[in-house]
């Protein structure tokens, strides 16, 4: 059993001295042979072959940069090299016969104890052990040796040989390559995107945990091997930008698509780069990505909500304005389906007012659906004011299968959103079985602003559509007036100008009687028949919304009391004087008066009004400040 760590070396100085003797019996038997047999011949040519080929072993073994050295079963040391002494930094004379153990640490010499122990009991030499020594200045090396078992010719262990290389630079170096890798590791691990090194045949030898974050798959499923993330269609283009890479050495932005490990189809940007540990030869790639599903899906329904916006005001009409409405909602969740549910809040129902939907059949059926506004999904969002997302219906108590039955829906997830006007909901905006995946928050979202900006514009749509049939309605009575006015004309003016002729034949036959006695009364039905006609062209003007004076109504007023005046006296005292007096009376006080235009200059006449008023204002602390100029009088 090797026991290096208690050895003295009393053993390897018995085996010098035998050595010695070995070599001393050699030279004897040379000196003896001289002029010997040819038995004698052949024992001093061998010799002298075996100390030729030991003095060349020796100077090989001297002169080499690597550590020769043997030890024996105790692990002192017997026999070493030049280099060795280099390697140690300690001269010949302290280091011969020396325990292994004196020039390195504790642990060490376990560790080493423990290797040569091995090698003792399996007689299978090694080559990769790893010796911490301090030189003689204290300075820690590292040592990299290779051990075999040495036997006698009866095949005892009596201890072992090996070489020894100082390895203190190489393990510096590789020891701050592993310090740097681990830094640069730790950097990859800590960046948020995910980066993959690729050898140059395609295999992973790394990937980061952003990576598996995003993509699904771990270091340890895909060291070694190629991601299969590269989706069919897309195979060729990957296979030309690979080309490029090592044509051009980097991509700097490549937007592609690629599949993660559940399945789903990823927008993403890529960069890359080929790099060469040394050389010119390429040792491998360096790839970036970014995923950009939910940046390009933003970006899409900021797009469509503006194009949604700025195409409401282009359907007035109400049916092609939901049309419209229900077809962008189909597209932009990727569903199968989309309905438009108004409330009749007379009727307290809800009814299907457009729909958009793969089966064309079951979208004309579903218009002509109506159901209580208590009832379903709908109900709900309309009670609460909430949207709602259902990933499967058939596990919701809301769901209102009358509905598939009668439109021959199959409803298995929908999304439903209320239109909320400023101070009511007025229906409810669904989306039914997303194609691709399960709605989420940002579907809701995107429905909810679709909801609020469509909603007005729905109620907009219903007053305008209301305002037409309100229209519609006046037109029609309009047309009613104006055929009333139109026999209301014709029926007044006919009487009255036969009343008219009738006058006229009436004061032709009392001409020959004398003219006071009837002239007055004549005048009077005259006047009062021009009044009634005048009546019926005020009426026509008013029903037509025309413009009539004030004057002339104020006018004809007087003139009906007077004339009523003047018939009253004349009934009791008779025409004559009396009544004529009567009459320019009323018109002195009452009738219209000439005024005649004149020249007034502003700045005196308002110094002579502010001179009037002034006396009124003692009892105040005012001071008017006036600064008045002459212009030219004006005409009132």
């Amino acid at each position: 059993m090797f026991t290096g760590l208690a050895g003295k070396g009393v053993y390897g100085w018995t085996r010098i001295k035998e050595r010695a003797l070995m070599e001393e019996r050699k030279e004897e038997t040379f000196s003896k042979g001289k002029g010997g047999s040819e038995s004698d011949l052949d024992t001093r040519l061998m010799t002298s072959c075996a100390r030729l080929s030991g003095e060349r072993y020796r100077a090989f073994v001297e002169n080499i940069e690597e550590g020769v050295y043997e030890v024996d079963i105790h692990g002192n040391f017997l026999y070493f090299n030049k280099s060795l002494c280099r390697i140690f930094g300690y001269p010949p004379e302290e280091i011969q016969f020396q325990n292994f153990s004196k020039f390195m640490g504790e642990e060490t010499a376990k560790k080493m104890f423990e290797s040569f122990n091995r090698i003792y009991e399996s007689g299978q030499g090694v080559s990769d052990l790893q010796w911490r020594i301090r030189n003689k200045e204290g300075n820690e090396r590292i040592i990299e040796l290779s051990a075999t078992l040495i036997t006698n010719k009866e095949g005892k262990k009596v201890g072992f040989r090996g070489i020894a290389r100082d390895i203190t630079d190489k393990y510096r170096t590789q020891e701050a390559l592993q310090k740097s890798e681990k830094r640069y590791r730790t950097l990859l691990d800590f960046v948020p995107y995910p980066i993959v090194v690729f050898t140059p045949d395609g295999k992973v030898t790394y990937l980061n945990p952003a990576f598996t974050e995003t993509f699904g798959w771990t270091l340890d499923e895909l060291k070694g091997k190629t991601i299969p993330y590269v989706p069919p269609e897309l195979s060729k283009e990957t296979s030309e930008n690979i080309k490029r890479l090592f044509e051009d050495k980097i991509i700097l932005r490549h937007e592609t698509k690629r599949l993660t490990k559940d399945g789903r189809v990823l927008d993403v940007v890529l960069r890359a780069a080929v790099y060469s540990e040394s050389g010119d030869e390429p040792s491998g790639e360096l790839v970036i990505l970014r995923d950009i599903t939910e940046e390009k899906r933003i970006a899409r329904n900021n797009e469509a909500l503006l194009k949604i916006s700025l195409s409401l005001h282009e359907y007035p009409d109400l049916d092609e304005l939901l049309d419209f409405i229900s077809n962008e909602v189909k597209r932009l969740m990727a569903a199968e389906g989309a309905l438009v549910i108004l409330l009749d809040e007379e009727k307290n129902e809800f009814f299907f007012e457009a729909a958009a939907h793969d089966d064309e059949a079951a979208e004309r059926r579903v218009k002509e659906i109506r159901f209580p506004a208590n009832r379903g999904v709908s109900g709900r969002v309309v009670r609460t004011g909430q949207p709602v997302v259902i990933e499967d219906v058939s596990k919701n108590a809301d769901f209102y299968r009358v509905i598939d039955t009668l439109a021959g829906f199959t409803t298995k997830s929908l999304l439903a959103v209320p239109l909320r006007t400023k101070d009511r909901i007025i229906g409810v905006l669904i989306a039914m079985n997303k194609k691709v995946g399960m709605f989420d928050q940002m579907d809701m979202e995107l429905m909810s602003m679709i909801g609020s900006t469509a909603a007005l514009s729905i109620e907009n749509a219903r007053f305008s559509a209301e305002i037409r049939e309100a229209y519609k309605e006046v037109s029609s009575l309009n047309r009613a007036k104006d055929k009333v006015i139109n026999r209301l004309s014709h029926e007044l003016k006919t009487p009255l100008s036969v009343l008219s002729a009738s006058l006229s034949i009436l004061e032709k036959r009392l001409s020959a009687l004398p003219e006071q006695s009837w002239r007055a009364t004549i005048e009077r039905a005259k006047r009062n028949l021009d009044r009634i006609l005048e009546i019926q062209y005020q009426v026509e003007d008013i029903m037509r919304e025309r413009r009539f004076e004030a004057h002339r109504l104020i006018s004809l007023l007087l003139e009906e009391a007077a004339d009523e005046l003047e018939a009253l006296v004349a009934e009791e005292v008779g025409e004559g004087k009396v009544v004529e007096k009567i009459r320019r009376r009323i018109d002195e006080l009452f009738g219209a008066k000439e005024y005649k235009p004149e020249l007034i200059n502003l700045g005196s006449e308002t110094e002579m009004i502010l001179e009037d008023i002034a006396p009124q204002m003692s009892h105040r602390d005012v001071r008017l400040m006036k600064d008045l100029d002459n212009t030219a009088p004006l005409i009132f």
